[in-house]
């Protein structure tokens, strides 16, 4: 078969035709993924202890800065661990986004929990403050030293 001038110009029009509408259709498909991947599973640094707890030394935690990541520290869900003091009690949660997985920020957002995979709000406690976030963070069990001030988080 032979090709012709017809046939050629053809098959590159919707050659070219076909590169449009990717490049078109491909910001539309980017758009609708998350803004911010979740993150890969920490390597935990802090052994857990055969009572499947490890120690967080929270010394450093006072009513004006009420937060932080446990370094080194990965719950059983592969995400890191947040700590905080509300109103004298510690809690440790799962750094996870109850919406979609992605990892909440590592610092506040003012006062609260921030999400910037999809704007979710999470007080200090926990608890949703602004969703799309369906339910509070993961709590993980505790347990506060207060002699040598570290919070014993059971993970296991």
């Amino acid at each position: 078969m032979k090709l012709t001038r017809r046939d050629f110009l053809s098959g590159a029009g919707k050659v070219t035709g076909g590169l449009a509408m990717g490049i078109m259709v491909l910001p539309v498909v980017e758009s609708c993924l998350p803004t911010s991947a979740p993150i890969a599973p920490l390597i935990a640094s802090n052994p857990v202890g055969p009572d499947g707890k490890v120690a967080v030394d929270v010394s450093d935690l006072t009513p004006s800065h009420p937060f932080k990541t446990a370094s080194g520290i990965t719950g059983p869900d592969g995400m890191g661990v947040l700590v905080t003091l509300t109103n004298g009690v510690y809690h440790a949660f799962s750094q996870r986004c109850t919406h979609a997985s992605c990892p909440v920020d590592s610092q506040l957002a003012g006062s609260n929990i921030h999400c910037s995979c999809h704007n979710s709000n999470f007080a200090l406690d926990g608890t949703v403050l602004s969703g799309p976030a369906p339910s509070p963070l993961v709590p993980y069990n505790t347990t506060y030293d207060a002699t040598a001030q570290v919070l014993h988080i059971k993970l296991v």
